[in-house]
């Protein structure tokens, strides 16, 4: 696309479209003594998230954890999962769009985000956060001992146990 534009040195054109487009530039001091160039702009489209993580995530300890992001560009797109703000190393699904964090433990109980960016220099989008609660798993501290009953008969059992909820 080649676009004649005429303005002073400093004027501010805003790329509205992905394209490549050529610009003119024309500077003259008098109709005799004038200089033609021109540039090539590659205008990158921006990435726009589609489908946000889900905000809200309880699991046992030990489960798996499963957040997925949905974008859309033109452009290549990389990915960056966070948790409580700081890139997630070590894990090879933090640079894609669904983090999986296998067994999870207690200290994973986090705000999950993710920046979701294109290759170029447009600016990075990040996701909605998604509060991510780990629970443990409850345990019985008190196991019912086995008994003989009579048929038709009324009988207890009692047990005990703990975890981060009533049991």
């Amino acid at each position: 696309t080649s676009i004649l534009y005429t303005g002073t040195a400093s004027d501010t054109i805003y790329a509205k479209s992905s394209d490549t487009i050529k610009y003119y530039i024309t500077a003259a001091s008098s109709p005799m003594c004038s200089r033609k160039d021109s540039i090539i702009v590659n205008v990158q489209d921006s990435v726009s998230i589609t489908t946000h993580p889900d905000s809200l995530v309880t699991l046992c300890q030990g489960s798996n954890l499963n957040l997925t992001v949905n974008a859309t560009s033109t452009s290549p797109i990389s990915y960056q999962w966070k948790k409580n703000g700081v890139n997630i190393t070590g894990n090879a699904s933090a640079t894609t769009n669904h983090l999986i964090i296998p067994n999870t433990v207690l200290n994973d109980s986090a705000i999950y985000q993710v920046q979701v960016s294109t290759l170029g220099a447009c600016t990075p989008k990040l996701s909605k956060s998604a509060l991510v609660k780990i629970k443990r798993q409850p345990k019985i501290t008190s196991q019912p001992s086995s008994i003989t009953v009579c048929q038709n008969n009324l009988f207890s059992l009692t047990s005990a146990g703990s975890g981060d909820s009533a049991i």
